[in-house]
Parts: C-alpha cells; sequence; structure tokens
C-alpha cells in the first residue's frame, strides 16, 4: 500500500499495489523514485479521488462497459500491477482533475504500508508482518551506501 500526504496532511494517493511490495520491490522503488522527483509534491494538486456521488454516471459506464480512453485511465492509474509507475505517470500527466480510487481505507490484507507525508517531512515503512517500522525524512533518504540502504536490498 501507498499512501500519499500532501502539506496539509491530507491523503492524496491510497494505491493498493498487487506484486513486489516487499521492501526490495515497491520499498527501493519509491526511494529511487523520491530521490529523482523531490518536487513531487507540487504534482498533488492536480489530484482527486472519485466521488460515489459525483462521479457516479462515469463509475457506473466504467463498471459496465468502459471506452478506450476509459480503459487507458485504468491501466496509467488504477491497475493494481502499476506498483511506483503510477507515481511516474502522476508526474508526466498534464491535467488538473485526475481522478484516482482511493483505496486507503482496509489495510488488514497489507503486508506493507508505504507513506510519503509532505505534511511532517517523512518517508515510513511500516512492516506489519514483522511488526516493525522505519521513518526516514524526505530531505534526507539513504542512498546506496548509507547502513539504511541496505533495508533495500534483497537478501
Amino acid at each position: 500500500m501507498v499512501i500519499v500526504k500532501d502539506r496539509s496532511g491530507e491523503v492524496k494517493i491510497g494505491k493498493y499495489n498487487q506484486w513486489d511490495g516487499y521492501l526490495a520491490g515497491v520499498g527501493k522503488d519509491l526511494l529511487e523514485f523520491l530521490s529523482e522527483h523531490p518536487d513531487f509534491e507540487k504534482h498533488l494538486d492536480k489530484l482527486r479521488f472519485l466521488e460515489s456521488e459525483f462521479d457516479k454516471e462515469f463509475i457506473a459506464r466504467f463498471n459496465s462497459k468502459p471506452n478506450r480512453k476509459e480503459m487507458v485511465w485504468f491501466n496509467s492509474f488504477v491497475s493494481r500491477d502499476l506498483g511506483v509507475k503510477l507515481l511516474y505517470n502522476i508526474v508526466n500527466h498534464k491535467k488538473a482533475g485526475l481522478a484516482l480510487w482511493d483505496e486507503s481505507g482496509d489495510l488488514s490484507f497489507v503486508a506493507y504500508q508505504y507513506t510519503i507525508d509532505y505534511s511532517l517531512d517523512l518517508f515510513k515503512i511500516e512492516d506489519f508482518s514483522n511488526k516493525k517500522e522505519y521513518t526516514f525524512s524526505l530531505s534526507n533518504l539513504p542512498k546506496e551506501g548509507d547502513e539504511a540502504f541496505k533495508l533495500f536490498i534483497e537478501e
């Protein structure tokens, strides 16, 4: 699970990742992404969550027979197979009002949760399986060669 909060603490991204959620997978990919895009926060303003009442016609159409444009949206911003590619797609998306599903509710089935929180300047990793938590400052992320970076290397 990847959660991204803006400077006010509002959740802007709540995305479940189907595959490779471990530290050496999504964890390392997120660390790399955050290092490449220290300004990612500025892209959060263009996001919103789908709302059941406001978007009900779209949701009904999408659930019954999505068109090609809607399938491109799904494959670029919704699919659980995206992993960190979702964040790269958001950076490359130019228009405001990009609607995402909010999947940040039920965490009972999640092994790892990654939280990028701009209100607290932190990148937090929660390993629910082993009951461990790791927290890093967004302004001082682990780099290759750092002791903390070893967390992200597959053993």
